[in-house]
C-alpha cells in the first residue's frame, strides 16, 4: 500500500517532515478526504487498514503546479520515504484518519538509479495521485491512499 502526501498544504509538508524525522517505531497521524480513499476501503477502515503494511511517499509537485498557475502539463515525482505499519484506521465525518508506525527508511543505494526506479513503478499504478488543472479536471490536492 502506498500512503501519499504532497506540500499543497502546511498540514501534508508537516507530514513528509514528520516521516523524515521521526525515530523507528515512531506513531504518525495522518488524515485523507475519504475522496482520496478509494471507495471501497472507506467504509470499514480498520479492516480494509489495520495491520497492512505500506511505504510512506512524498509526491512531489504540488508548489510547481501552483506556481505555473496548473496551465502545464505537470505530473508529480514521487520519493518513496520509509516504510510503515497501520496500527490503527477510522473514519469520522467523512475524514480517514490512520496511525502508522514508522519503520525503517528506503536505501536508495549511491546513485539514483533506485529513485527513478521507484517512481516508475509507482507511476505504473492506476490508482497514484495525478496533478490536475483545477479549471478542467479539479485539482487533487495531496493527501492519497493507494492499493
Amino acid at each position: 500500500m502506498f500512503i501519499f502526501s504532497s506540500t499543497h498544504y502546511d498540514l501534508f509538508k508537516q507530514n513528509i517532515l514528520n516521516a523524515c524525522c521521526y525515530p523507528e517505531g515512531q506513531l504518525m497521524r495522518v488524515r485523507y478526504e475519504e475522496n482520496y480513499v478509494p471507495a471501497h476501503l472507506r467504509g470499514q477502515p480498520k479492516v480494509s487498514f489495520v495491520g497492512k503494511n505500506g511505504v510512506f511517499v512524498y509526491a512531489e509537485g504540488a508548489e510547481k503546479n501552483k506556481e505555473s498557475g496548473n496551465n502545464q502539463d505537470l505530473d508529480y515525482r514521487f520519493f518513496p520515504i520509509r516504510r510503515c505499519k497501520i496500527r490503527q484506521a477510522q473514519n469520522v465525518a467523512g475524514i480517514v484518519i490512520l496511525d502508522l508506525e514508522l519503520q525503517q527508511f528506503l536505501d536508495y543505494g549511491d546513485d539514483n538509479t533506485r529513485e527513478k526506479l521507484w517512481d516508475s513503478v509507482i507511476k505504473q499504478n492506476q490508482n497514484r495521485p495525478h496533478l490536475r488543472n483545477p479549471v478542467s479536471d479539479g485539482l487533487v490536492k495531496g493527501g492519497f491512499l493507494c492499493l
